[in-house]
Order: structure tokens, then sequence, then C-alpha cells
């Protein structure tokens, strides 16, 4: 009786390493196939490869007053597309929220009045 015993237990301790070691194994081949980078994920992923500089000058207040060397912005779809100049390749999505950070990352900060304020 008691060597039955062991043996069912034997049997479903068997089972659970088994599951165990599958998903340990589908843990590591993900992280394998799909690398995270230090940049983490979203917007990071694909402008953290430009060179980002301020706009010289900003006709409209909505446009980003940032762009990367050799491309331009679109407006599309509740953000900004990038658009390589020569290629007019697509290079990636911005959101609103996306470019904001940017912005406060590489922009130049908006200069406020010359005008002298007279009492």
């Amino acid at each position: 009786m008691t060597k039955v015993l062991v043996l069912e237990v034997w049997q479903k301790v068997t089972e659970v390493l088994v599951l165990e070691l599958r998903q340990l194994l589908v843990k590591v081949l993900v992280l394998e196939l799909f690398p995270q980078t230090k940049a983490g994920f979203g917007f990071l992923g694909i402008s953290q490869g430009r060179v980002w500089r301020p706009k010289v000058y900003v006709r409209n207040p909505n446009y980003p007053r940032v762009t990367a060397v050799g491309c331009y912005f679109v407006e599309h779809s509740g953000g900004y597309q990038l658009i390589h100049t020569n290629t007019n390749k697509y290079l990636g999505h911005y959101t609103m929220a996306a470019i904001s950070e940017l912005e406060k990352k590489y922009a130049k900060k908006k200069r406020s009045s010359r005008n002298r304020k007279r009492k």
C-alpha cells in the first residue's frame, strides 16, 4: 500500500516539475527572440537611434518643435509620422505624448517676449 502511494506522489511531483520546466523554457525562448533594450518599450525604441535637433522655426504651434536629422514629420491619426527626406521611407509613428517627451529632452525652450513691460 505504501509503495502505491509513493508512486502516485512521485508521478504528481514529476508532472508539476515538467510543467514548470516547460513554462521556464517558454520564458527563455521569448527573451531570446525578443530581447529587451535598456530604453524599454514604446517610442524610445524607434527614437533611440536618431539624432534629434530643435526646429529653427515652426509656423504651426501644434507641430513638433524637434526633428530628426534628414527627416520630417507628417500629421497622421492622432500623432505624426516620421518620414526620411531623401527616400520618403516611413520611419515610425509618434504620438503626441511621445513628441512631448522628445520636446522636453531636445527642443529649445520657448522664448519670452522681448518687449519690456512698462509701468
